[in-house]
């Protein structure tokens, strides 16, 4: 009984570090993307503000921008929501 206690422990705890690791993938992927969003808008700003025409269309590209993310960060709150179920379920599981 003592052996296969001490065996799910450490899968709930390897578990646990996949979970870690992956949570770090993918805030490094997003962080990327954002560095990414943030220079290539600096690069745009100075060229689009010599018109009115560039004005509107850097607004116009901003919208769909901010839309974007907005889709995003709803997408990222559904999986953390599935995942955070799906992490707590394990826990049910492993205690038995």
């Amino acid at each position: 009984m003592g052996f296969l206690s001490t065996v799910n422990e450490k899968q709930t705890e390897l578990n646990g570090y996949y979970l870690l690791y992956n949570t770090l993938e993918d805030t490094k992927v997003y962080l990327n993307k954002e560095l990414s969003l943030l220079t290539s808008i600096h690069d745009k700003f100075s060229q689009s503000m010599t018109s009115s025409v560039g004005k509107g269309e850097f607004l116009q590209q901003m919208e769909k921008i901010v839309s974007a993310v907005r889709q995003n960060k709803n997408k990222v709150k559904h999986i953390s929501a599935n995942q955070h179920y799906g992490q707590s379920d394990l826990f049910l599981y492993s205690s038995f």
